[in-house]
């Protein structure tokens, strides 16, 4: 670090978060590092929870959009940020005291690199939310652990494959580096598009079990058409601009495949027109992908394969979206492994 007590510069994305904004950032003025600031970034809410905000903590900087970006209207914090590293924060999370501290201190140990703390539900705190995120081959993402009681099993820091940016440590270099969040993504996927595309310069991510953050979890988002429509068209940008072409061409009787899978799951939950709808986005934006491709591969120095095989085989599907989470995980695991294997 360039000093010894570093500026953070938190940055929280709200769009009516009511009651929980507030007791965010109560949570965040209790912390015990203090040398931070606070960028409250509002997408037009209208429950007036970033004007209470700002009025109770009058430190805070208030950017209000015009209209709701989604989670990417981030991006306009971060590059108001001063802080040495940035620190990406859902509106309703509640941080422990120490989280600062202790990502200061695994930044000390592992350097250069995303990291990510333990993410427990708020109201159920012996549950998991997210203990770090994984990638699958055909562009799936996942968090470790979500649901399950926590026993210890994620207590190790452990590499993986990006952080959820309901609670994310980055340093702001990263950001000149890579750039910012795909403003295409508005909401899913766009933290997986970004740490995949930190990976192809070779930017690792660390789960630290000792930075501990309670979150309401979906407290302004359910399965909806919207959601399954953005989850599909997201992935598929990932797809045709995160792969060199050489690799979209090997993995195509795969991705063949796993389409088919995916429209069956879509027709299952009545959801075939916002799947069709997705790939009609891919279809007419073809100058939007190939400008993207070209960006990411000019600044590409890892090879897929070297980021394919860190990759997960096997990816827990949430029964509320699709009901099918065994045959669905069994049925991308085969899949993957077969994938991984022909591509070496």
């Amino acid at each position: 670090m360039s000093r010894k007590n570093p500026l953070i510069s938190i940055i929280i994305t709200n769009y009516n978060g009511g009651k929980l904004l507030s007791e965010c950032l109560e949570s965040i003025h209790n912390s015990k590092y203090q040398n931070f600031e606070i960028i409250l970034v509002d997408n037009a809410s209208n429950d007036d929870s970033h004007l209470t905000a700002k009025k109770r903590f009058s430190g805070i900087e208030l950017i209000s959009n015009e209209r709701n970006l989604g989670s990417v209207g981030r991006n306009s914090g971060i590059k108001k940020a001063k802080g040495e590293f940035i620190v990406l924060l859902d509106n309703d999370t509640r941080v422990d005291p120490s989280w600062l501290d202790e990502f200061l201190k695994n930044y000390e140990i592992y350097g250069y690199g995303m990291y990510q703390g333990k993410l427990l539900l708020m109201d159920e705190p012996e549950k998991i939310n997210s203990a770090g995120c994984m990638i699958n081959i055909f562009g799936f993402s996942f968090a470790r652990g979500t649901g399950e009681i926590d026993k210890g099993q994620f207590d190790e820091k452990t590499e993986i494959n990006f952080p959820a940016t309901a609670c994310a440590f980055i340093p702001k270099k990263i950001f000149e580096q890579i750039g910012l969040f795909d403003e295409e993504f508005f909401a899913y996927l766009d933290d997986t598009d970004f740490g995949w595309r930190a990976m192809k310069q070779g930017i690792k991510s660390f789960f630290v079990p000792t930075v501990i953050v309670y979150h309401k979890w979906s407290n302004t988002t359910k399965w909806s058409p919207l959601k399954y429509y953005l989850l599909e068209k997201n992935r598929q940008i990932c797809i045709n601009t995160l792969y060199s072409n050489q690799t979209i061409s090997r993995l195509r009787p795969f991705f063949n495949f796993i389409n088919f899978g995916v429209i069956q799951l879509y027709k299952k939950n009545g959801m075939l027109a916002e799947k069709k709808r997705a790939d009609k986005f891919i279809d007419e934006n073809i100058e939007y992908l190939e400008k993207k491709y070209n960006e990411i591969q000019k600044k590409t120095t890892i090879e897929d394969y070297d980021i394919i095989k860190k990759f997960s085989d096997c990816v827990p599907a949430p029964k509320e979206s699709f009901g099918v989470s065994g045959i669905l995980n069994s049925f991308l695991c085969v899949c993957s492994k077969m994938a991984k294997f022909l591509i070496k």
